[in-house]
């Protein structure tokens, strides 16, 4: 006659010990996992930010032209304006002149001020209805990034058969060849694009 055998209490604390290991392994490579997609998430979320945010600036400095304005008081506006953002009042770092296709005449564009504006953390473009503009002339906001920590503009300068790296533009009448936009984002994260500027249309 056959006897049965039960677990012993050893072997019962054993087993119990095995899984609960295999548990916890279990659980903390799940949770890096999660950890690890939400962190690429987040990356591919702030990249594709910052790659719409390139093809709308990259759109408007091929479309650039070199066309003078009038500010809020009457005064005329260099052809483009660019700056650090700490040396600036509001933050604004790029202004110029671009044209923006005419969906109400197709074929044609039509000019548009645009400037680009880093407030807080947040870059925004900015654009005005009318070029000559007055001092209550609304501005049209478009937020284009977020979660910046730092921001730095170049500009590029071959006019005397060499390149130059300055830090702004004061050439009223004269555009530069290229813009080298640097922005450090608060996950750490450093791009570098360099944009050609058109000189005309």
């Amino acid at each position: 006659m056959n006897s049965s055998r039960g677990f012993t209490l050893l072997e019962m604390i054993v087993a119990i010990s095995i899984f609960s290991i295999i548990a916890i392994v279990s659980y903390t490579s799940l949770n890096r996992f999660l950890d690890q997609r939400d962190w690429i998430e987040t990356g591919s979320e702030s990249l594709k930010q910052l790659q719409i945010a390139y093809l709308i600036i990259a759109q408007d400095l091929r479309r650039l032209s070199p066309r003078i304005v009038r500010d809020g008081y009457g005064d005329a506006e260099p052809l483009f304006i660019a700056m650090s953002p700490t040396d600036s009042a509001n933050g604004e770092v790029l202004r110029f002149t671009t044209y923006k296709h005419d969906s109400s005449l197709p074929g044609l564009s039509a000019q548009v001020r645009v400037a680009y504006r880093l407030e807080g953390d947040e870059l925004f473009r900015i654009s005005w209805p009318v070029l000559d503009r007055d001092q209550d002339t609304p501005e049209y906001r478009q937020r284009l990034l977020s979660d910046i920590q730092s921001l730095q503009i170049d500009l590029i300068d071959t006019s005397n058969d060499e390149v130059q790296t300055l830090k702004g533009w004061t050439e009223p009448e004269r555009l530069p060849d290229g813009i080298d936009l640097q922005i450090t984002l608060e996950n750490g994260r450093y791009y570098q694009r360099i944009f050609e500027v058109r000189h005309g249309q």
